[in-house]
């Protein structure tokens, strides 16, 4: 007696995976290393070629600090939510990730309003836009790389909440490069692109990282 179409299925992918468990491992630990080498290596370059420290000098650097710690704070804390998984290979629980995602814009704005109003002559709307997409591409496309096919559920509430965190990070060293606060701005050159990468991770999420139908 041959074993239906299932079931032989079934055999060939347990199969596989009881053959290569360690290799699948390494592999996955050494792609997750140089994801974060590129990423971090992009950010640095962007930074630098964007000018660095020096273009958020006519704002008391004190105030700079403490824009980017505080708001570093956040985006750690929304990393591990996204990230970490403890003894499950589970995303963490959708309602907790899709509020973290949903709180993470207003959080911003509302940590940038804390702060005096700090506005330069020049506008810098849509160059802290462009460059909070640029510092979140390779994350967030490592991101959704390394976790294709990997979610039983609710995949598009995990892409969201990896852009997210990717945008809440980018707009670490955004807050670092940028001398202005107001409350346009901050709408419009950090609340914005963040809230375009939610939707873009949700977009991308659904498609991708959720189980194959087999």
């Amino acid at each position: 007696m041959t074993m239906g179409a299932p079931d032989a299925l079934r055999a060939r992918i347990l199969a596989a995976a009881a053959a290569t468990p360690s290799t699948t491992r390494k592999q996955g630990k050494r792609q997750a290393i140089l994801a974060v080498l590129a990423s971090v290596g992009v950010a640095i370059m962007l930074f630098d070629l964007a000018g660095g420290f020096a273009h958020s000098r006519d704002r008391p650097f004190g105030q700079t600090v403490r824009l980017a710690d505080g708001w570093g704070l956040f985006s750690a804390v929304l990393t591990w939510l996204v990230l970490g998984r403890g003894a499950s290979t589970l995303a963490r629980s959708p309602p907790v990730l899709l509020f973290a995602t949903a709180a993470s814009p207003f959080a911003l704005y509302a940590w940038m309003s804390h702060f005096p109003t700090w506005q330069t002559t020049s506008d810098n709307e849509i160059a802290c836009l462009l460059l909070t997409f640029g510092f979140a591409a390779v994350p967030l496309a490592s991101f959704l790389a390394l976790r294709r096919g990997l979610e039983p559920s609710h995949p598009g509430i995990v892409g969201a909440a990896a852009g997210a965190m990717c945008g809440a990070l980018s707009a670490v060293l955004v807050l670092l490069w940028c001398p202005e606060t107001d409350g346009l701005h901050a709408l419009v050159g950090h609340v914005l692109p963040l809230v375009c990468l939610i939707a873009l991770g949700a977009k991308i999420g659904a498609s991708t990282l959720a189980l194959p139908k087999l």
